[in-house]
């Protein structure tokens, strides 16, 4: 299948909106090896962190406070550049891939999107202004990326103005799928939402993974990367201390550290 064709799937039918090549479950899409980022005065924000992510994988980072999370989505994203250490996506070296065509296939929804005002279909319509779609989008392309977040077929005509922080963080992860990217950076998806729409939109992002859509999110809130995560990493001061999958990571984690990070301990 190509890669800049845009494909609909689910588990039985289609609902989504994304690239695919479904690949198998083991498809590496990105690595990093050993990766650091120091800043001119000498401070360390991050230390030797490796990491791979493979199709369909939801990746959780966790940690606490001034652990290096954010510090990391930004190298991911090329926002900032490791101080040491390569990145690589599918096999190529970050350093030969245009920035922007990689953003548009490693997508950032931030933990405090921007929507410009304007209707939700305006913002939405940002990858043709910015030359990344043609032709545009239809109508039927903005319909099935609504339901693919859990959004009304008429949600694009409604004003920015009038969304709730829940609507907000779907519209933007709606229009990162649009992009067409093979991975979904999330910096604290659910934070600032009650309950109920935190609940709703880890169910929505587990669905779209699951069609093939690879994910690392950072997330603060331990309830919340346990309902997410399919493994954990776990950050602190910088460095790796934990990665396993999420089921272990809970029940049985390795590392004491790791297990005072679970119990609350570590601010």
């Amino acid at each position: 299948m190509s890669m800049d064709k845009i494909y609909f799937f689910d588990r039985k039918r289609p609902i989504g909106l994304f690239p695919l090549s479904m690949n198998s479950a083991d498809d590496i899409i990105l690595k990093a090896g050993g990766i650091s980022r120091n800043l001119p005065t000498g401070t360390t924000l991050l230390e030797d962190v490796s990491l791979e992510l493979a199709s369909g994988e939801r990746l959780v980072v966790v940690g606490p406070s001034g652990a290096g999370k954010t510090t990391l989505l930004r190298l991911l994203q090329r926002l900032d550049e490791p101080t040491e250490g390569t990145l690589s996506f599918r096999g190529k070296p970050y350093e030969t891939i245009p920035p922007t065509l990689l953003r548009r296939r490693i997508a950032f929804v931030f933990q405090e999107p921007a929507l410009f005002d304007g209707t939700v279909e305006d913002n939405l319509r940002i990858h043709e202004r910015l030359g990344y779609q043609n032709p545009p989008f239809t109508g039927e392309d903005l319909t099935k990326v609504m339901k693919s977040v859990g959004l009304a077929p008429d949600f694009p005509g409604r004003d920015t103005q009038n969304l709730s922080t829940g609507e907000v963080k779907r519209v933007a992860v709606a229009r990162a799928l649009l992009g067409k990217p093979e991975i979904l950076l999330l910096d604290e998806p659910t934070a600032n939402l009650d309950p109920t729409a935190a609940s709703s939109l880890l169910k929505t992002l587990k669905t779209l993974s699951e069609s093939g859509l690879a994910m690392l999110a950072v997330m603060h809130q331990v309830k919340h990367a346990r309902e997410l995560a399919s493994r954990i990493l776990l950050l602190v001061k910088g460095r790796v201390v934990e990665t396993a999958t999420a089921d272990r990571f809970f029940s049985s984690p390795v590392e004491e550290i790791s297990r005072r990070f679970l119990k609350g301990e570590l601010e």
